[in-house]
């Protein structure tokens, strides 16, 4: 059971790293990595995608719930949810220690003067 949980765990902290682009993008790397299990038949990915999609919450999240819960039960659904949220919340730590670190530096500032009018242009495209 620890070796599957394991497995789990690192199958989606993988997925969880490289997969950018939402919970569409990241759904067929779900199955990709599901396949290594052979728990999950194209019928039963069908209902993760469509449980996904109605839940509240992350897409990518809750298919990786559904997808360890599938393989092994609840201890798996906290491997697979653990191993998808992981490397988001390493990746942030991250640039939060860079920004604290470096907030005053010119570059830095200047950077953010320029994401600014670009992020505030982006929600007003939302309403159109």
């Amino acid at each position: 059971m620890i070796i599957i949980l394991s497995k789990l765990f690192l199958t989606f902290a993988k997925i969880g790293l490289i997969g950018f682009g939402g919970g569409l993008a990241i759904l067929p790397l779900i199955y990709q990595g599901m396949q290594s299990f052979g728990t999950i038949a194209p019928e039963e990915f069908a209902e993760l995608f469509a449980i996904s999609q109605a839940t509240p919450g992350p897409m990518a999240v809750n298919a990786a719930t559904f997808a360890g819960f599938e393989t092994a039960g609840v201890p798996g659904a906290l491997a697979a949810t653990f191993g998808v949220a992981l490397p988001a919340f390493v990746l942030i730590g991250v640039c939060v220690k860079f920004l604290n670190r470096y907030q005053e530096h010119k570059l830095v500032k200047g950077a953010f003067v320029g994401i600014r009018p670009v992020a505030v242009g982006m929600i007003m495209a939302g309403f159109v």
